[in-house]
């Protein structure tokens, strides 16, 4: 099985068709699944466009797992709610486990997926602009940081930054990781957990999730 996350987290990037149809073209010929995390398919930034591995063609749907949620899009983290769109044999068996492992979610979050999905999607157009601006922000003031480069994301709401020209080492598994750049309100860092070990010095992640001042970033926002 192939699993894949696009867009990306960490690196923001994302997918084009062509590199998609690839992948088909090799997942096809070996016959093997393809797991295709597309939790962020809404934030995408520029003329950047998601495509979905599995509308591809009847080869890539055929073996194609598509996970999705509303924790990111939706803003709706808490609520604890995904769906999985997969061959009718691989669903069977996801059901059969699934099955024993938690009932069903609950009804409030239910209720709350209806309303993103059938609501007006105007919020999530603010938000993805919201995101975009501070994206804008972000690397417009790490550029000026000597030794700190970074790769403008396509998609999702990170900025994966290389810093192996610091020479700093962290311990990435401490409580307070980074406390000296956790104190400026301008970023978050977000340490390393079970899904991003082994842990690395020379690269980190920053969110854009969070909020900048309007003062701050006025010069990046043409409303503002």
């Amino acid at each position: 099985m192939l699993i894949m996350n696009t867009p990306c987290n960490p690196t923001g990037s994302v997918y084009t068709r062509e590199e998609l149809e690839a992948i088909v073209e090799v997942a096809s010929g070996e016959d093997i699944y393809i797991l295709s995390d597309e939790i962020y398919e809404k934030l995408v930034y520029d003329d950047t466009k998601h495509v979905s591995i599995g509308s591809l063609s009847k080869e890539a749907y055929d073996l194609t797992i598509t996970v999705n949620g509303f924790s990111k899009s939706y803003a709706m983290t808490g609520w604890r709610l995904g769906y999985l769109a997969a061959p009718e044999a691989v669903a069977k068996a996801v059901d059969s486990i699934q099955s024993h492992t938690t009932a069903n979610p609950s009804s409030f979050s239910q209720r709350g997926a209806l309303a993103a999905l059938k609501g007006d999607q105007q919020a999530v157009a603010d938000m993805r602009e919201e995101f975009d601006m501070r994206r804008n922000y972000m690397i417009d003031r790490l550029s000026k940081i000597p030794n700190v480069t970074a790769v403008k994301p396509q998609g999702a709401f990170y900025v994966l930054l290389n810093v192996s020209q610091l020479g700093l080492t962290i311990d990435c598994s401490a409580k307070r990781p980074w406390r000296w750049c956790r104190a400026r309100p301008l970023a978050m860092i977000a340490p390393s957990g079970s899904a991003t070990r082994p842990a690395s010095t020379s690269s980190k992640k920053v969110s854009i999730g969070c909020k900048i001042s309007a003062e701050r970033c006025k010069c990046h926002h043409p409303r503002r």
